[in-house]
């Protein structure tokens, strides 16, 4: 009687889970017809399967436990990739702007004679947003939506990306300020206003980058997380990583 009340506890106390809820709700139609211990055991099992399948650490602390806690990397990541999208779409604008208007020149304006032309930094700062904005989209959804896509969606992978996009923007941000650092002298004209504009937010863009690049890598550091879902949430025992990777412990730390 009493393991029949303490069973009843736990699944109780577990059935605040929506997944454990449907579970839970198919098993209890057998309740009217037996009470016995046989029936309780599998509603019980049928639950902490299910939590294990969603993934919630709320089963029980011996039977699973996530292998690191990354909520609140996970929702950083996420506040800082959503607010680099508005810096990429300004910077996006500017260096279309500059683009359209060097390459359609008016015959008499005073750049470079009235002969069209365009810079090939800002075309490498354009090209360079197109891919950021792109990839914050896929890093985005996958955390989100809790993507398993193998190491196309490890941390490893999105260091790499970051790693790219942190060259490229120190690339073009350093040589357009070489170009347009100081262009105070012009400032009454619309085009010096928007060049210095550009820079500003290109550099902007790899502050961003940089400071998810360190986010990112610290929390695999600290996890031993570099080959595991950048989502940071996962059911280690279908997790589609390459065969033989091992899973760490829970809160595993890399050994000095």
């Amino acid at each position: 009687m009493l393991w029949t009340v303490l069973t009843e506890s736990r699944i109780a106390s577990a059935s605040y889970n929506p997944c454990v809820k449907n579970v839970l709700h198919s098993a209890t139609s057998s309740r009217a017809a037996s009470r016995s211990h046989a029936v309780l055991s599998g509603k019980l099992s049928s639950a902490i399967e299910a939590m294990l399948v969603c993934g919630d650490a709320s089963a029980t602390a011996n039977q699973f436990v996530p292998p690191y806690e990354g909520d609140e990397c996970r929702y950083s990541r996420t506040l800082y990739l959503n607010a680099d999208v508005p810096v990429l779409l300004v910077l996006f604008g500017l260096s279309a702007d500059r683009l359209h208007y060097t390459t359609h020149l008016p015959p008499f304006d005073p750049l470079n004679n009235g002969k069209s032309f365009y810079d090939p930094i800002v075309a490498e700062l354009l090209a360079t947003t197109i891919f950021a904005m792109f990839w914050s989209s896929f890093i985005i959804h996958i955390i989100h939506r809790s993507y398993d896509l193998g190491r196309l969606s490890s941390f490893f992978a999105e260091l790499l990306g970051l790693s790219a996009l942190f060259v490229l923007y120190l690339v073009g941000a350093a040589i357009a300020s070489t170009f347009w650092g100081n262009l105070f002298w012009c400032h009454r004209y619309f085009p010096c206003r928007i060049l210095t504009t550009l820079v500003a937010f290109s550099w902007m863009c790899w502050v961003v980058v940089l400071i998810l690049m360190i986010m990112s890598a610290l929390f695999a550091y600290e996890n031993s997380a570099f080959g595991l879902p950048l989502h940071g949430r996962f059911d280690p025992r279908g997790a589609a990583m390459a065969p033989g990777s091992p899973v760490p412990e829970p809160n595993a730390r890399r050994s000095p």
